[in-house]
């Protein structure tokens, strides 16, 4: 994979990851000779057509779904945006019931809880956030109680962005199987899995969701495009309007080397996952969280005892506030965020450290480490020396 600068150790991979050279090699022929628009009829548009519908298949085998269920967009944010917006406005063209009524959490991307926010202040669905656990978690049993028959949406993250922590997809998606067997309108599921790709399945049958949201930029893909899984039978209305390309879902010319690019990573990482890279990836973390741990014993994991993603954790300094850890660390060549990279430059405390409500002295917000095979326990050391040496200046 691509080369850092020299001293420097890149710790910031659930931000964004870089671009592996198969990556960039696979994408290389549609900057060139085969840039051709894949709407068009002639021999260079049929050729980016038949990379399209490639890099379609070979996605859906991995996600175990249709190719029409598949929509191509511009990123994490846009499928979420998609999937919130389009479930909206199709329950209300359909007018039935009241109000309707969106279930989430305050764990979600911004992407989520902003598109909630914008229909909430604008008095277009009411909502309900579902109390987070300290182990940064939400319980099965709340999201049951929280439904109503206005209910039209429930969207819970799959891995955390800022604390790593894996909510039970899986479950939440059989209760409202089940909840929807029984009434006469659907509550559709949706979950942001950005994080999700290098360790956790991508089944959608498996995980019993009916909207998913992927973006390459995080498996090692390029930026600029992402996807939005769609199943059959759920009523969805587009954001945007133009020509009728992604069956008039998306419409806008399919940028085809992203595309490609990212059914190539995609690839990459379901064969990763097989060999066992997540292994890998969660005894560097363990070294890491152990090891720190004996230096500043006053430390807080958050979720150390929860299901987390192997490549995230996320350390709360005592008496430290975040953003200072952070560039105390970039003034020695250590990449971290305090949180989500959208937002990682604020002052003001992430809604998810809200949710969790850590109290002082840990109430100073929470420095995310990320993990990575291309990270070594040498770097590593190196890395828990340099916070232990800021650590010890005093409290901030």
């Amino acid at each position: 994979m691509s080369k850092l600068e020299k001293n420097v150790i890149y710790m910031d991979y659930a931000a964004t990851t870089p671009v592996r050279p198969e990556v960039i090699m696979a994408m290389a022929p549609y900057f060139e000779a085969a840039f051709g628009n894949p709407s068009s009829v002639h021999a260079i548009g049929r050729r980016a057509k038949s990379a399209l519908d490639n890099a379609r298949e070979d996605i859906t085998k991995i996600l175990g779904c249709d190719e029409q269920e598949l929509y191509f967009t511009s990123g994490g944010t846009e499928s979420d945006n998609l999937a919130i917006f389009g479930v909206v406005r199709a329950a209300k063209r359909k007018g039935e019931g009241g109000l309707p009524h969106i279930i989430t959490t305050r764990l979600e991307h911004s992407a989520v809880l902003a598109a909630i926010k914008e229909l909430e202040d604008n008095s277009e669905v009411t909502v309900t956030y579902l109390p987070v656990l300290p182990s940064g978690l939400v319980a099965l049993e709340d999201v049951e109680k929280a439904i109503r028959p206005e209910t039209i949406l429930v969207s819970v993250i799959y891995v955390s962005n800022e604390i790593g922590t894996v909510q039970p997809i899986q479950k939440i998606g059989e209760k409202i199987k089940e909840i929807n067997s029984t009434r006469g309108s659907t509550i559709v599921f949706h979950t942001d899995a950005v994080q999700a790709p290098e360790y956790f399945s991508l089944k959608t049958n498996e995980l019993n969701v009916d909207l998913m949201s992927l973006s390459a930029h995080k498996f090692g893909g390029p930026k600029g495009v992402g996807l939005l899984y769609v199943k059959r039978g759920i009523d969805l209305l587009p954001l945007m309007f133009g020509g009728g390309q992604e069956l008039g879902m998306r419409p806008g010319t399919e940028n085809v080397a992203g595309i490609v690019g990212m059914a190539n990573a995609l690839t990459i990482v379901s064969r990763n996952f097989w060999k066992g890279k997540a292994e890998k990836v969660a005894s560097l973390k363990a070294y890491f969280e152990k090891s720190l741990t004996s230096k500043l014993p006053d430390i807080m994991i958050v979720g150390k005892d929860t299901l987390r993603s192997p490549g995230i954790s996320s350390v709360v300094f005592p008496n430290w506030d975040s953003v200072s850890v952070v560039i105390n660390l970039d003034l020695v060549n250590i990449c971290v965020s305090s949180g989500a990279a959208c937002s990682s430059g604020s002052q003001e405390k992430s809604e998810v450290m809200r949710a969790i409500d850590l109290q002082s002295p840990y109430d100073g917000g929470a420095i995310r480490f990320c993990f990575n095979d291309l990270l070594t326990e040498n770097s590593i050391d190196v890395v828990i020396e340099k916070v232990f040496e800021i650590i010890s200046r005093g409290k901030k």
